[in-house]
């Protein structure tokens, strides 16, 4: 979680500091993965498997509905977001960003309360 923090406040900073809106997009993707990270198997996952947990975050938490869908539609267009290997970003407005930081904000609080119910 506190990963997930530091990423928010880095794409916080890009943004504040006048950066593309397309530079905080990996920053930001962070900001969701790590609560899902959390959540899913405790950190314990190699990054190559990114699409499966995000998909497993799917079912054991949104299809359950224990989180609301707002974040997993947040978390699944900021992976879109993300350039292909070899390829570009694809493009981002500095608004969409924005909603997507405050989106991530949010997750990141709710995560940290589930998983304090949860200890």
């Amino acid at each position: 979680m506190r990963q997930a923090e530091e990423s928010l406040e880095g794409a916080l900073a890009l943004l504040e500091g006048g950066m593309d809106a397309g530079s905080s997009v990996n920053s930001v993707f962070y900001a969701f993965y790590y609560p899902v990270l959390a959540l899913v198997n405790e950190g314990r996952v190699p990054d190559t498997m990114q699409h499966v947990i995000i998909g497993l975050f799917d079912r054991q938490f949104i299809a359950t509905g224990i989180f609301h869908p707002k974040y997993s539609e947040a978390l699944h267009r900021v992976l879109s977001l993300r350039p292909a290997c070899g390829g570009e970003a694809p493009m981002v407005t500095s608004d969409e960003i924005k909603g997507l930081v405050s989106r991530a904000g949010e997750f990141i609080s709710a995560v940290a309360a589930y998983l304090v119910t949860r200890a």
